[in-house]
């Protein structure tokens, strides 16, 4: 009646301890499976022909990987193509970090557009698939966007402290700033503090207000106290014509010598006054 000479294989019979693991040979975890499945005549899952593989136990993995493609072996993706550059071909900007090494690689023409940026600039210019995708999508080559680069891991254990005089903490930071000429955050005039180390609370003071102080605030005639002065840069600073630099000692001496004058000149024509 079934034109085979093999008995009919029992659909229903339960797979024993032993009997637990999956007979397919390429199978990467043949005895891990939350369920198994043994082949019989009556498996039809999938619409696939299991013929093939009558009498065979095979996991889950495997199971419902033939159930769906009709094959036991796993779909390997195709690696992650690596295109060296032919001769002649490169990533023309020079601080790309593998500029032999891309995926794809773009010439710059006049009819390059994309992410709404300017590429006229460009025109001419080779690029590897990551800075033609970093152009695309911010307007920059710049790794970092032009940002200032934290020195902490590169300055000598030595340099590692804020020159800010009025820091509490001068030593107390994971991440020093050595300020530049090309520092510019925050719109701030960085000028008057070239060379100098900032600790990461006392950079983000000046980025985000224009001064080193914790508190900057004016004075009831009008300016800002002048012990604040030497430290009061930026934007604001400019505008009242204050410099970055401290003071020089003999300075502030002869200003509290100053001060104190007239503070004992008004207290005798204080008492002068009450005489009368």
């Amino acid at each position: 009646d079934r034109g085979r000479l093999e008995p009919p294989i029992a659909a229903a019979k339960p797979l024993v301890h032993f009997e637990k693991r999956c007979t397919y040979e390429g199978c990467s975890r043949p005895g891990e499976s939350s369920r198994f499945h043994r082949i019989t005549e009556e498996t039809t899952a999938g619409g696939r022909d299991w013929r093939g593989l009558l009498g065979r136990v095979l996991c889950e993995r495997c199971y419902t990987r033939y159930r769906s493609a009709g094959t036991l072996e796993p779909a390997v993706a195709p690696p992650k193509r690596t295109i060296l550059a032919e001769p002649g071909q490169r990533c023309t900007y020079d601080r790309c970090l593998r500029p032999c090494e891309s995926s794809r690689f773009f010439r710059i023409s006049k009819e390059t557009h994309g992410g709404g940026q300017d590429w006229s600039r460009l025109d001419g210019m080779v690029l590897c698939n990551a800075c033609f995708v970093r152009f695309r999508n911010r307007g920059t080559l710049e790794p970092q966007g032009g940002q200032p680069r934290p020195l902490g891991a590169t300055l000598a254990e030595s340099d590692k402290r804020c020159s800010y005089e009025g820091c509490p903490k001068p030593l107390d930071c994971t991440r020093f700033h050595r300020i530049s000429e090309e520092t510019a955050a925050g719109g701030q005039d960085w000028s008057g503090l070239l060379g100098r180390v900032l600790c990461s609370r006392c950079y983000a003071r000046f980025r985000d207000r224009g001064t080193l102080v914790h508190r900057v605030g004016p004075s009831p005639s009008g300016g800002y106290p002048a012990q604040d002065r030497h430290v009061t840069g930026g934007k604001r600073g400019a505008e009242h014509g204050f410099s970055a630099h401290p003071l020089p000692t003999a300075l502030k001496k002869a200003r509290l010598t100053e001060g104190a004058q007239r503070a004992s000149r008004l207290a005798e024509e204080a008492e002068a006054a009450a005489m009368l």
